[in-house]
């Protein structure tokens, strides 16, 4: 009778690890799926401002680029280009958010995101339009700016060596 009951603790024991590995394996898909959701929305985002932003190409790549002279030589084009850097900026705040508060993403998918973020602060159009943004409220998310200022004074620096 002692070897039943044994035996049938031991088999409630497997049991429940294999129901707690189907629940984790099952937690992970969907997490997984949520993920792949998420990403794929911000690539549809990323796609849109991208194509929005086909007229700035050269702003991107001048290394001399002057905001200030943009917005007395051609008012348009520049709050064309405020905007369209703020569009490009709150998807930054979107992917932020997602990877280092609510954690939807993986490490290596925010690790990426930082990494452009960083890439985007050497270039001298988004440092000086970061000067104008940076004082926008990012859903109050003051570790946001904070973050992008990091980047902005990192970019700010490198610039000073290569003049």
């Amino acid at each position: 009778m002692e070897d039943a009951v044994a035996i049938a603790a031991i088999i409630t024991l497997v049991l429940n690890a294999i129901s707690t590995i189907v629940q984790t394996l099952e937690h992970y898909r969907e997490r997984k799926a949520q993920e792949i959701l998420i990403l794929q929305n911000f690539q549809n985002r990323f796609d849109e401002i991208h194509q929005e932003g086909k007229e700035f190409q050269d702003f991107l790549t001048n290394p001399n680029f002057d905001l200030a002279m943009l917005q007395k030589n051609d008012e348009e084009c520049y709050n064309r280009l405020l905007h369209w850097s703020k569009s490009l900026f709150w998807l930054d705040f979107d992917e932020w958010y997602a990877g280092h508060i609510v954690k939807c993403v993986s490490r290596q998918q925010r690790s990426e995101w930082d990494e452009i973020i960083r890439e985007k602060m050497r270039e001298p159009v988004f440092r000086q339009v970061w000067e104008k943004l940076r004082k926008d409220n990012f859903r109050g998310k003051k570790k946001f700016n904070k973050f992008i200022d990091r980047h902005w004074l990192e970019g700010k620096r490198m610039a000073s060596f290569h003049l």
